[in-house]
């Protein structure tokens, strides 16, 4: 990730914006085979933390709840418990519209 933070900015982008990894529906969090689990995910969130406070970024996660339900994909919006259906893409799309506007 530092990496492609350092590229960004080797090329004069005005602002980098991380977004938090997303959860998986419960039961495919069970599977690591499948997705990552619920724990894995709350790391490599923790680690996005850390590395928007070190590189003084923003993490933007508003709006990003409408697609769970607690720490889990809301099974309405996943086509496998893992990817985004139209519906979830939709919700996705907006969010990251509103993110660029």
């Amino acid at each position: 990730m530092k990496q492609a933070i350092a590229i960004m900015r080797s090329i004069a982008t005005k602002q980098i914006i991380l977004i938090p990894a997303f959860y998986s529906t419960l039961a495919a969090s069970y599977n690591p085979k499948f997705a990552g689990t619920i724990a894995r995910v709350d790391e490599i969130n923790l680690l996005i933390d850390r590395v928007a406070a070190a590189e003084n970024m923003t993490v933007e996660s508003s709006g990003i709840q409408a697609l769970f339900k607690e720490k889990a994909l809301n099974e309405d919006l996943t086509i496998d418990g893992v990817h985004l259906n139209a519906k979830g893409l939709d919700i996705y799309k907006k969010l990251l519209l509103n993110i660029l506007n």
